[in-house]
């Protein structure tokens, strides 16, 4: 009698047992689902500031041709601080952040063709290289940057740092000079003089450069 007790409450805590933990699965499930959802929500966040960079870089080209390389670089400013405004006031909607993402992956795209043409039109030829090789050190300084202020794991932090650069960044825009180079493509010479004084300095003679400017787009128009 004691062994058919002793095997029955053994059966009855088995199930027990059984019943718990299925209650705990079917509390994990829905957990494992949302984080599911977030990783995924998160991935495309990534893939969207990479659309929006190839959107950026399409238009880019043609805009910069058209407007000048500083129009390019304050429109990529203004995509910057748009997007980040976005996901700065409008942290939890998940269609705002995904615009704001789009919106500065096409300032990235903006600002990442047009300051390498910038550089490479404004720079002398003998530092084009090692200005080129700046801008590039720069990129991966941001890209540092960034990591450390996400390293956090705080959207509202990474978006603030995000606009404060942007929004300096578009105020430092507004005093450089137009390209002379394409402002020279635009028939505007004297411009293009007041340009490489900017960039060159009184003491340089800067006809002298701005006619051989000249001379390499009429045989680029030519060719």
């Amino acid at each position: 009698l004691h062994l058919a007790y002793d095997v029955f409450t053994t059966v009855e805590r088995f199930y027990k047992h059984m019943e718990s933990a299925k209650g705990n699965v079917q509390l994990l499930v829905p957990s494992i689902m949302l984080l599911e959802v977030i990783s995924h929500l998160c991935g495309q966040k990534h893939a969207l500031l990479g659309i929006g960079a190839v959107v950026g870089l399409i238009f880019a080209g043609s805009f910069i041709e058209h407007y000048g390389r500083k129009k390019g670089l304050v429109l990529a400013a203004i995509f910057y601080i748009a997007g980040w405004i976005l996901i700065c006031y409008f942290p939890n909607e998940i269609e705002t952040i995904f615009v704001g993402r789009i919106l500065t992956g096409v300032a990235t795209g903006f600002s990442s063709l047009t300051v390498s043409i910038y550089i490479a039109e404004v720079s002398p030829f003998q530092f084009r290289g090692r200005l080129g090789v700046v801008n590039q050190v720069g990129f991966t300084i941001g890209i540092f940057y960034a990591s450390l202020v996400d390293f956090l794991d705080n959207q509202m932090v990474l978006a603030i740092a995000g606009l404060v650069v942007s929004f300096f960044m578009g105020i430092l825009v507004l005093f450089i000079p137009e390209s002379p180079r394409w402002l020279l493509t635009k028939k505007k010479r004297s411009e293009a003089l007041k340009s490489l004084l900017w960039f060159r300095g009184t003491h340089y003679n800067v006809e002298d450069e701005c006619s051989e400017i000249e001379n390499k787009l009429g045989t680029l128009f030519f060719i």
